[in-house]
């Protein structure tokens, strides 16, 4: 059950954490993070697994935040937060199948990313506005996948993603694979949630390696992702 306690939160000034990894789960609220717009970076996610909150699992105010080979999954308000500051994700699974409430917002929520006063959200601090990358990643379960299906003039860019709703390329979704099933071993009337990738999956081999930071070469599992990744947190590993 979530809300079994309230969570991590890390306060303004305070850069450099990292949690490697690490399961957070069963919470009011994740993760939160506040920073102060500095272009510090203030969290680094690796290989971690933020789970089953009662609101957001991860929620960014004016941070830097980094994350590789992570898994966001089950939030009743969603899923990540972002308002302003800087966001990383790369080979991450973005999946809510939240099972204990009505679904309250979609999988990456983005707010403070333009002068745009209707759609930008504007919160007149007049600190930088969002700038995001997200790549090689899922975004696919219950409920709506983005906060703005048009992130035109925007510092968001969505790249080489398996996204669950239908739409088409453009100047800041790239390479994207559209209304497609990755096929997870999830089966929630059961309440399995595992979001490993069944023999089937289409993200099966499907990251472009070029985008592959680093630090994500391997899985939460130690598996490699070699010189033909897929898609998403999770290595393909046959069943035994």
């Amino acid at each position: 059950m979530s809300r079994q306690w309230k969570g991590v939160f890390f306060t303004p000034g305070s850069h450099g954490n990292s949690l490697s990894h690490t399961d957070i789960k069963n919470t009011v609220q994740g993760v939160a993070i506040v920073g102060d717009g500095d272009g510090l970076t203030d969290l680094k996610l690796h290989n971690s697994c933020l789970r089953n909150s009662a609101y957001t699992v991860l929620e960014s105010v004016h941070a830097r935040v980094e994350a590789t080979g992570c898994e966001f999954a089950e939030g009743g308000g969603g899923l990540v937060s972002l308002r302003g500051g800087e966001a990383v994700f790369n080979h991450c699974t973005f999946a809510n199948y939240y099972l204990f409430s009505v679904l309250d917002g979609p999988a990456l929520a983005f707010s403070h990313l333009s002068s745009d006063g209707k759609t930008g959200l504007d919160d007149g601090s007049g600190l930088p506005y969002l700038h995001a990358d997200i790549s090689n990643s899922i975004v696919y379960g219950n409920g709506a996948g983005f906060s703005h299906g048009d992130l035109t003039g925007t510092g968001i860019f969505i790249r080489n993603t398996l996204i669950k709703g239908a739409g088409t390329d453009d100047d800041n979704f790239l390479a994207c694979l559209w209304d497609v099933d990755p096929l997870y071993y999830t089966i929630r009337e059961e309440y399995i949630f595992d979001y490993r990738l069944r023999p089937e999956s289409p993200a099966i081999g499907a990251a472009d390696p070029a985008l592959t930071l680093p630090q994500a070469a391997c899985d939460s599992y130690g598996l490699p992702r070699g010189s033909a990744p897929d898609l998403g947190a999770y290595v393909y590993s046959p069943p035994v």
